[in-house]
């Protein structure tokens, strides 16, 4: 998996697994989060096809360790089920926008749409239903 920064907002890409350069990618998020005025950093994981439970446990982690808040973009299908996990999305974390799978059976075909919070999904004070 890797890491670059991008106008402001830390874009990763590859496979999140057992694999992944786990301490590289902590040292590199804590890095960006320490230079950042407000102890910010905006995660993009568009670029990343899929991760394993190791590579999801690693970055859970990592969350853990690092003092900042951490701001979503473009969230993959696969990251989006890991917010059902409890204390996964927690007051450091914030999602701006997420990467949404729709298919249409009439013509066989697949579409991947980005729904932005406050614009396509309404900001609700409790989302449990």
């Amino acid at each position: 998996m890797n890491v670059t920064e991008k106008n402001g907002v830390l874009e990763f890409s590859g496979v999140l697994n057992e694999e992944s350069p786990i301490s590289t990618i902590s040292k590199t998020v804590e890095k960006f989060i320490l230079n950042s005025p407000k102890k910010t950093v905006k995660l993009d994981f568009s670029g990343v096809k899929r991760a394993n439970s190791c590579g999801v446990l690693a970055w859970y982690k990592i969350l853990e360790k690092i003092d900042g808040h951490f701001h979503y973009i473009k969230v993959p299908l696969w990251l989006v089920e890991q917010f059902n996990i409890s204390d996964f999305l927690t007051i450091k974390c914030s999602v701006e926008s997420i990467l949404a799978n729709f298919y249409c059976p009439q013509n066989d075909s697949h579409e991947t749409v980005l729904l932005t919070i406050g614009k396509e999904i309404p900001v609700q004070a409790n989302y449990d239903n």
